[in-house]
């Protein structure tokens, strides 16, 4: 905990006895009524009659997040950096997907959700994965189950999630807004649409699903369950993106990856055909990032840090590389044509 506080401190009424919270050195003021606030949102019993003291937590590409510390425990606030619609958010969707997820022990739970996305949950305790630890096979064991459980889910979400959409709609923003695209975007976009025609006639079922899985968005328990963060894309989608979009940005080998879908499938053989269909898709989810990073850059680097000394400029380098990677294999043709297999897919 950071001692360096600063002398402005805020007072709110929990319960009758009321409660101060203060601020660490790195809290901006911009956001302690903010912050002040979403904690007055919270139960009574959260906090009565205490001292709270909020410093900052390191990440959150899209939010600004603070962690308070009170007797009882922990909390996690949010202060939202971003324009929900641009970003593709919707917080009613994403709080009952978040609900949903916490009901069967993989979110924290929603303590306060104030509008325009300021909002308060329990603190997930344990070490946040990255790009090395996130390939430990103990690990993506865990992952697989939870990702499982969480497809098994029952759910009250009702919006669906197209991550060929989400990759259109952010690329023709950062056009409208003059962002410079890559020269190589065209090639990429012609790929994109290719893998859409045959992938659309699949029809795959749409499960309850996180459609963020960055390694960053996935914290390890002190009971070894793991969990996740940041809800805001939860929706419904398909098991196969899902599983896709995670081995690509977790950049994992063909070892790890053969190993991690099959802690998924609890030990069944995957198909050819689901195969192609997570390469193909595998590249749509590194597009997603590329035109995330493409449309938030010059918005977000003023208001929000990367976790782990990454830039906004060095991760838009790196999946544009991972796309280009792709784009050149000279088996797409035939990922297409396995794809297309019909078969019965449990995903």
């Amino acid at each position: 905990m950071n001692s360096n506080l600063q002398d402005r401190t805020v007072a709110r009424p929990w319960g009758a006895d009321g409660a101060d919270v203060t601020f660490g050195a790195d809290v901006p003021s911009k956001d302690q009524g903010i912050i002040a606030d979403v904690l007055a949102a919270c139960a009574a019993s959260t906090f009565t009659g205490l001292t709270v003291h909020v410093d900052v937590l390191t990440g959150g590409a899209n939010n600004r997040n603070y962690v308070a510390y009170g007797v009882t425990g922990k909390v996690a606030i949010r202060v939202s950096a971003q324009d929900a619609q641009r970003f593709q958010v919707d917080r009613p969707s994403a709080a009952d997907a978040q609900n949903d997820a916490a009901a069967v022990d993989l979110a924290p739970k929603r303590l306060a959700q104030l509008p325009g996305g300021n909002a308060a949950a329990t603190f997930l305790d344990g070490p946040t994965l990255w790009f090395d630890t996130i390939k430990e096979p103990d690990v993506l064991a865990k992952i697989a189950v939870s990702l499982r459980e969480l497809h098994s889910a029952p759910t009250t979400c009702t919006k669906r999630f197209d991550p060929f959409e989400s990759v259109a709609d952010w690329l023709r923003l950062a056009e409208r807004e003059g962002t410079e695209l890559p020269a190589q975007m065209p090639e990429l976009i012609v790929l994109a649409k290719r893998i859409r025609a045959v992938l659309t006639e699949l029809s795959l079922p749409q499960v309850l699903t996180h459609n963020d899985v960055v390694p960053p968005n996935f914290i390890v328990g002190p009971d070894g369950r793991v969990r996740m963060v940041d809800w805001d894309y939860a929706a419904l989608g398909t098991v196969a993106f899902e599983l896709a979009s995670f081995c690509a940005t977790a950049e994992l080998s063909p070892e790890l990856r053969d190993g991690f879908l099959r802690a998924y499938n609890d030990g069944a053989p995957v198909s050819a055909a689901q195969l192609a269909t997570l390469d193909l898709l595998s590249f749509i989810g590194v597009m997603r990032e590329l035109a995330w990073v493409l449309q938030g850059t010059a918005m977000l680097k003023g208001e929000t840090t990367m976790a782990h000394g990454l830039t906004y400029e060095s991760y838009r380098d790196s999946v544009l590389n991972a796309a280009l990677a792709f784009a050149a294999r000279d088996d797409v043709d035939a990922l297409l044509t396995a794809a297309a297999t019909p078969e019965e897919r449990a995903w």
